[in-house]
């Protein structure tokens, strides 16, 4: 029986002979309207539009490093080891968005330490940016039929679960959270996302490379992480109101 897919609707786009991935184009038509209206938001927020892009900026690429860093050395060692070259081939695809977060907010953190700005403020700021990146990012993976969920058996038919489109839906939402909230802003995106990713691993099907306790992925330990991260920093604010 061979399962129906649910995603990979687009998963080539030809050009005369050549052959790109619609991936790549759905997340630069992303960057490109956040990058053009990251400059509103700063201005609304009282914050520096020149910064902000700064930021967005660096922590694109510090972010696309980090996630192809650690497909390579977790997912992927031994493919990567018979031939470097293919680190280089990145329209291939293999990145690991966990690594994209820890590469963009290394860099991010050390400007805004760099500039001494209020740190807090800025990832408050760009927490339901990186919502909203991040349903996009998953928006990709939908069309190419990446990170795709299990296949469920139904009486005759079987079908691919869309654990992508989950996740679109899902920070979608958070996003519009987000963008109501007026403090906490990037706790709360700590919390909503790593509730949603682990939710989003544990309908994953596709190969992830090793598992690191109790058969649980790289990706859902850190989402965990992060999840219990936001959870402890919301407790810690509440309390330290509560008192004053």
């Amino acid at each position: 029986m061979k399962p129906i897919a649910t995603s990979g609707f687009w998963p080539e786009l030809r050009w005369g002979e050549l052959l790109l991935s619609p991936y790549f184009l759905i997340i630069s038509l992303v960057m490109s309207v956040i990058a053009w209206r990251l400059p509103k938001w700063a201005d609304a927020a009282g914050l520096s539009a020149r910064r902000a892009l700064d930021l967005f900026i660096a922590t694109s690429v510090a972010g696309f490093i980090g996630a192809r860093f650690l497909h390579i050395i977790w997912e992927e060692p031994a493919y990567y080891a018979e031939d470097p070259w293919r680190v280089l081939e990145v329209w291939r695809g293999g990145f690991v968005w966990m690594g994209g977060l820890l590469g963009g907010l290394a860099i991010g953190l050390a400007m805004l330490r760099r500039w001494r700005e209020p740190i807090w403020t800025w990832l408050d700021f760009f927490a339901p940016v990186l919502a909203l990146g991040y349903a996009g990012g998953r928006v990709a993976c939908w069309a190419v039929g990446c990170c795709h969920g299990w296949v469920c058996e139904f009486g005759a038919q079987a079908w691919v679960l869309p654990s992508q489109g989950f996740a679109v839906f899902w920070e979608l939402g958070l996003w519009w959270i987000l963008r109501r909230q007026s403090a906490n802003k990037f706790l709360i995106w700590m919390l909503g996302h790593g509730l949603g990713r682990m939710l989003m691993e544990l309908l994953r099907g596709d190969p992830r490379g090793p598992t690191v306790i109790f058969g649980l992925h790289f990706s859902f330990v850190l989402a965990l992480a992060m999840a219990s991260l936001g959870m402890m920093g919301l407790l810690a604010r509440r309390t330290k109101t509560s008192r004053h």
